[in-house]
């Protein structure tokens, strides 16, 4: 139980280290931009440790499909909607809103796999509104807008990222002995095809040259958000919940938010507005509810 919660607390406290510095170079460069260059890391990151352990594919062609469809709309899509909802609330904001995922998958499991929704889940959708509401209040109270547009952009980004998870979902129940890091490659390959489309047919992204245009200390900002962000905290969840149940794994889920509003603070040196302690309790009500009504 104890490595469980260790693994979980890293898992969330790289993402927030990541997260804070998605929204920084979002902001400074382009969502666009910062999304494909994070992948593009983690694919690299990837294929290094696969490489390293000789690891001999064992996913079917249908399996790889739904990964790769998986990568396409959760890492690509989803994460582009999550990356601008960071660059206009900030990362513990939108981070907090995937607080929705057990209600997204409870949905998709009602009409996919028959499951009745609890009770419990229900109240905690209550409380996740609530949350959003406190989130969206707290942006009013700061700057005077409510920033409507970056809730939205985070509440489609849970949505996105919870189809990739059912597709990959679809993927380990056809093959139990597909390997994690190996199912996580065919994601984010997914998602570098995702770029190139959009890289070729929509919208140019200069990886290498605004790389290029940072500076020493930003270069190293960016590769190491890309690496904590995007790999190190994934390696380290699958980890977490191969060890232990997902209940356990998921009532950790409150560091996330906590751990980026704190560097957040001291990046602006100025403690968290009140209602966003409001908002945070609501989300882990919302956490709390979910967990025990999914363990019943």
């Amino acid at each position: 139980m104890i490595q469980v919660l260790i693994f979980s607390l890293f898992a969330n406290l790289s993402f927030s280290i990541g997260s804070f510095y998605f929204a920084i170079y979002s902001r400074k460069i382009s969502v666009l931009w910062m999304n494909a260059f994070k992948a593009m890391v983690c694919f690299i990151s990837l294929t290094t440790f696969l490489m390293i352990g000789s690891h001999s594919f064992k996913a079917s062609s249908e399996e790889m499909l739904y990964l790769a469809a998986s990568g396409f709309v959760g890492l690509c899509i989803g994460d582009l909607f999550m990356l601008e909802g960071m660059k206009i609330l900030g990362g513990s904001r939108i981070v907090m809103m995937f607080g929705l995922t057990p209600f997204y998958t409870g949905i998709g499991s009602y009409f996919l796999f028959q499951s009745v929704l609890p009770l419990g889940a229900v109240y905690g959708v209550i409380c996740m509104v609530l949350c959003l509401f406190l989130l969206s209040l707290e942006r009013y109270k700061v700057s005077g807008h409510w920033h409507l547009r970056g809730i939205f952009m985070g509440v489609i980004a849970v949505f996105l990222d919870n189809i990739g998870l059912i597709l990959t979902k679809f993927s380990f129940t056809h093959n139990p002995n597909l390997n994690s890091l190996e199912a996580n490659f065919f994601r984010a390959s997914g998602a570098l095809l995702g770029f190139a489309i959009i890289h070729l047919f929509y919208k140019r992204i200069p990886l290498a040259q605004e790389f290029k245009a940072l500076t020493t200390g930003e270069k190293t900002q960016v590769l190491f958000a890309s690496f904590f962000g995007a790999f190190l905290s994934l390696l380290l969840y699958l980890k977490s919940v191969s060890l232990g149940h997902l209940s356990v794994v998921s009532s950790m889920a409150g560091t996330g938010p906590l751990f980026t509003e704190i560097f957040e603070s001291i990046r602006r040196r100025k403690p968290p507005h009140y209602l966003w302690w409001f908002a945070f309790v609501s989300f882990n009500v919302a956490i709390y509810l979910f967990v025990t009504s999914n363990s019943k």
